[in-house]
């Protein structure tokens, strides 16, 4: 619902953009006049049992593919590509990767931000917990990432299935 609208709000006629209409006028005027009649960029993953590295990678070069062909966007997607078949991704790396493919995306004519969302977010805390590898700060950077991010926006998205203690007590 929410990636509907945020990733397509040009269209009125849309159920999810008819419900903020209705549910709060003041939040619909002000998201539309940000987007401009634009979308944001959809950086969109269902979490496996895998570190948020891995996961939000995997995002990245899907959302690479909505993004002109240039020279630099072929090789983020190499890059990121690369690290997926490393066995320690470190977080670092991949806020390196996702700020320079904000930086592509702002030079596209159809974003006027990126949304990043991951479903099934728990996964990823439930992998770490379990293992050794993930590096959860990485949430907290991107939500920085997120609070920094000024007139060209990015939304972070995380969806749990369940209340957050039941993930930390795994």
């Amino acid at each position: 619902f929410l990636a509907t609208f945020l990733m397509a709000p040009e269209s009125p006629e849309s159920r999810p953009v008819r419900a903020l209409k209705l549910a709060d006028l003041l939040v619909y005027e002000r998201t539309l006049s940000t987007l401009r009649g634009k979308r944001l960029l959809p950086v969109v993953a269902t979490a496996r049992k895998e570190a948020i590295e891995r996961c939000l990678s995997r995002a990245m070069q899907s959302a690479l593919a909505l993004l002109p062909q240039t020279d630099e966007a072929l090789y983020l997607y190499t890059q990121i590509g690369e690290d997926l078949v490393q066995p320690n991704l470190e977080g670092h790396v991949v806020l390196g990767r996702l700020e320079t493919l904000k930086r592509l995306s702002q030079g596209s004519e159809a974003f006027a931000g990126m949304a990043v969302i991951v479903d099934e977010l728990g996964r990823t805390l439930e992998y770490s917990a379990w293992n050794s590898m993930g590096d959860i700060h990485l949430l907290q950077e991107l939500a920085e990432l997120a609070s920094r991010s000024g007139a060209w926006p990015v939304v972070f998205l995380g969806i749990l299935h369940q209340p957050f203690e039941q993930y930390a007590g795994t």
